[in-house]
């Protein structure tokens, strides 16, 4: 540990020698995190107290290959920190490659730990590589088995830019080494030698005198170091500034990204430098137009409802601006105020009457859609084309038959609501059971008999009546027959021979009896009677007694003739 610290001291005190600018030999590799390498010429075996020795003499350090036990030795860390590979970071440097593909890297070693393989230092011996670039003589050839090469030694980097002696706007290169003067270049827009002590940076030319910038643009020169100008356009307008651009436009407020008037709205760009737009809302809508405004909204006509008080008014949407009428059920029309309007649907209309034929339609008020179905005057049911429709009413079924038990019912025909009552044969009346009724028709009200004949009707059914001929009469006792003729009691002559006989008037039934002259007595010839006796004449002969009995018996034949005659007339 003592002898690392004696290394910083004399490393600390190298570099402050280089910063005084002593001379030192060895040749400039490269600069690498802050360090500068040089290969230094060796003498003997390549040891890493060799190689150590070799650099203090020379004025460096010996640099450490890597991390790690093996790597770190009597050597200081200067960055290096790939043990595995030692010395590669500095061949990138120079070849872009590994240590063992880079030529200026043949034949350096690099100080290892004292326990790294009996103190050598690990080297590059392109000549035993063959082509390889893993070969142990190839990246870590042991210096231990060779002599006389060189020794990589490094030293703080001078840089000459600390402190910088450059112009605010200057932009400081240390140069490499040897060189200890650093190079100041003004930035892009500035001009001078970029140095304090010097002219220093001063601004280039107003790049606005020879605008670059659109007619609607303002041109503000940019401070360096910029070499432009800003081009903004003035209000109103849009682009980027520039005359070689695309210069300014128009601000369109109604493009789509920044329009401000709602979906429903059209848009019309007010001309720059106006920066705001015009909104009109579309046909059907009303409103400001603007999205941050009343917007546009549908214009509902049924506001100023043009339907009929009967009628729904539904709002068309936007564009129309007309409404729907629709009239409520049970009205018909186009529902519009100015139109049919909506009348009350008749559903008794002859295309939809749903009463029968003989019954009376009557329309239910709206919003009813049927209509009422009522029978006419001597018909019965519900009225309905569908239903039990209407029949005649019969008046002579047995709970209302209005005729007498007598008497046959005969419905009148729709409309009458009566019926007709008949009395049977034999009977006679008005038939009704609240009227006359039927009384036996008695046919001796017409007296079809004879004067002297008795008339006694014959019950119903008949319709005519006995005669007969009173006691004493005979004869069929009509009117229009043989009528009733006296009965001639002398036709069954009860006299006797020698009398006359004389019927007696109806209504008697015998005959008188009256002897002939001559003779006396009843003159009845029955067992009860005497008969007629002959009587004597005073003063007559015998001739004339004999002519009045031959007298009286030919009137009696006469009479007896007579009589029958008269019988069968």
């Amino acid at each position: 540990m003592g002898s690392r610290m004696t290394m910083i001291w004399v490393f600390l005190s190298l570099s402050l020698m280089a910063d005084t600018g002593a001379e030192q030999a060895g040749l400039f590799l490269t600069t690498y995190s802050g360090y500068d390498y040089f290969k230094v010429q060796a003498s003997g075996p390549m040891t890493s107290a060799n190689v150590n020795a070799t650099c203090e003499a020379a004025g460096y350090a010996a640099p450490c290959a890597g991390l790690g036990s093996l790597c770190e030795g009597d050597c200081v860390q200067t960055g290096l920190d790939n043990c595995g590979w030692p010395m590669d970071e500095i061949a990138k440097q120079l070849c872009s490659g590994r240590a063992s593909q880079c030529p200026q890297m043949d034949r350096i070693y690099v100080v290892m730990a004292t326990t790294f393989r009996s103190g050598s230092a690990c080297g590059v011996e392109r000549a035993g590589c063959s082509g390889s670039v893993t070969g142990p003589n190839c990246y870590c050839a042991t210096g231990n088995n060779y002599n006389n090469g060189y020794a990589l030694c490094a030293q703080v980097g001078v840089n000459s830019c600390l402190p910088n002696p450059c112009h605010i706007q200057a932009t400081c290169t240390d140069p490499p080494y040897p060189s200890t003067n650093a190079t100041c270049t003004c930035n892009a827009g500035y001009t001078g030698d970029g140095r304090v002590n010097g002219t220093g940076c001063s601004d280039i030319v107003n790049a606005c005198l020879s605008n670059p910038c659109h007619a609607q643009a303002t041109c503000t020169d940019n401070p360096p170091p910029a070499l432009d100008a800003n081009c903004t356009c003035n209000a109103g307008y849009t682009g980027d500034g520039r005359a070689n651009g695309t210069g300014c436009s128009d601000i369109n407020t109604c493009s789509k990204s920044s329009n401000p008037c709602h979906a429903q709205a059209t848009c019309t760009d007010n001309p720059a430098p106006a920066l705001d737009a015009n909104c009109t809302c579309n046909v059907g809508y009303t409103g400001d137009g603007r999205t941050n405004g009343t917007g546009c909204l549908d214009i509902n006509a049924c506001s100023s409802n043009p339907c009929h008080a009967q009628a729904t008014c539904t709002d068309n949407p936007a564009p129309a601006l007309d409404a729907n009428c629709t009239c409520n059920v049970g009205y018909t029309g186009d529902g519009r105020a100015n139109g049919t309007g909506c009348s009350d649907i008749n559903t008794c209309s002859k295309s939809s009457n749903p009463c029968h034929a003989q019954a009376t339609c009557t329309d239910n008020p709206a919003p009813a859609l049927d209509a009422n179905c009522t029978c006419n005057v001597g018909y019965t049911g519900d009225g309905r084309a569908n239903g039990t429709g209407c029949s005649d009413i019969n008046t002579c079924l047995n709970s209302s038959n209005p005729c007498h038990a007598q008497a046959t019912c005969t419905d009148n025909p729709a409309p009458a609501l009566d019926a007709n009552c008949t009395c049977n044969v034999g009977y006679t009346g008005d038939g009704r059971a609240n009227g006359t009724g039927c009384l036996d028709e008695n046919a001796c009200l017409s007296n079809p008999c004879h004067t002297n004949a008795n008339c006694t009707d014959n019950p119903p059914p008949a319709i005519d009546a006995n005669c007969t001929c009173n006691a004493g009469y005979t004869g069929d006792g009509r009117a229009n027959g043989t009528g009733c003729s006296d009965v001639n009691a002398c036709s069954s002559n009860p006299c006797h021979a020698n009398a006359t006989c004389t019927d007696n008037p109806a209504p008697a039934l015998d005959a008188s009896c009256t002897c002939n002259a001559g003779f006396a007595g009843d003159g009845v010839v029955n067992a009860n009677g005497t008969g007629c006796l002959l009587q004597p004449v005073s003063g007559a002969g015998s001739s004339d007694i004999a002519f009045f009995l031959t007298l009286a018996c030919t009137l009696m034949a006469i009479l007896s003739t007579v009589s029958e005659q008269a019988m069968f007339e």
